[in-house]
């Protein structure tokens, strides 16, 4: 009996590393972007505000604009006449022209401008433009979270935040296509919040697979204390549980998930 029991729990040892072995292993899989050494950061720091004699923002801990490290003794742009908007987003493209070390754009010619606003009334009687780009996309592939936001301060950047990335990795073949990656979402629990904090459960059922909706690939970027890692992921919606989740297309784990309903 021993002997059985024994062998049954080799058997589903070596099943357990044959599925693994069965996936596609990338060395160079996720791109991962690490934190800065403490001196190279600080002489990247001093050389974004030299170059950016008004800017009121600063780098983060991997060199990329973040109003986290905001410095507090920028000189204040001189009142001028407000920009046309024209000249607000020719000021703003130049402004990534040359400073895209420190926004992760390798190519800002394909920036493109999705939003240009004005506010006035201010106490001095000052003007700012905000000035937003979309998203990059990296092989046709949309980067979560990557727009840019410019706030240029009556005729000069004034502040930054928000970067793309550089070099990102796509491999070249996926262990989980879009069918096998909505598969994998059989019997998960999602959970929901009301109004009290109360939390409730719904599991992914056969029928809430069978009208999910596959919304393309997306590479979805997160951030820890020394590191940025940016997944490709395919991103499910699965209207019956109220919930999008986003599946790594070479592990098949749910990188990230969030409902679409505000409890």
């Amino acid at each position: 009996m021993n002997k059985i029991i024994v062998l049954s729990i080799l058997g589903m040892f070596l099943f357990a590393c044959n599925k693994e072995d069965n996936l596609l292993h990338d060395s160079n899989y996720p791109t991962t972007i690490r934190a800065l050494d403490t001196k190279i950061l600080e002489q990247k720091r001093l050389a974004f505000l030299s170059q950016n004699e008004f800017i009121a923002s600063s780098l983060d801990e991997f060199g990329f604009c973040n109003p986290i490290e905001s410095t507090l003794n920028s000189l204040q742009p001189p009142l001028t006449s407000p920009l046309t908007e024209p000249q607000a987003i020719e000021k703003a493209k130049k402004f990534i022209e040359q400073n895209k070390d420190y926004l992760g754009v390798v190519e800002p010619d394909k920036i493109n401008i999705s939003k240009a606003w004005l506010s006035t009334g201010y106490y001095d009687g000052g003007t700012m433009w905000r000035i937003d780009t979309h998203y990059q996309k990296y092989d046709t592939i949309q980067v979560l979270f990557s727009n840019i936001s410019i706030l240029i301060k009556n005729s000069e950047v004034n502040y930054c935040t928000g970067n793309w990335y550089p070099n990102v990795y796509i491999p070249a073949k996926f262990n989980f296509d879009q069918e096998n990656a909505k598969s994998s979402l059989k019997n998960k629990t999602v959970w929901h919040s009301d109004i009290s904090g109360q939390r409730h459960s719904m599991e992914i059922t056969d029928q809430a697979l069978v009208t999910s909706k596959i919304n393309g690939l997306k590479i979805y970027p997160i951030k820890s204390d020394d590191k940025i890692q940016l997944f490709v992921t395919w991103k499910i919606y699965v209207p019956d549980v109220f919930y999008i989740l986003y599946i790594d297309v070479m592990t098949g784990e749910v990188i990230a998930e969030e409902p679409t309903v505000i409890s």
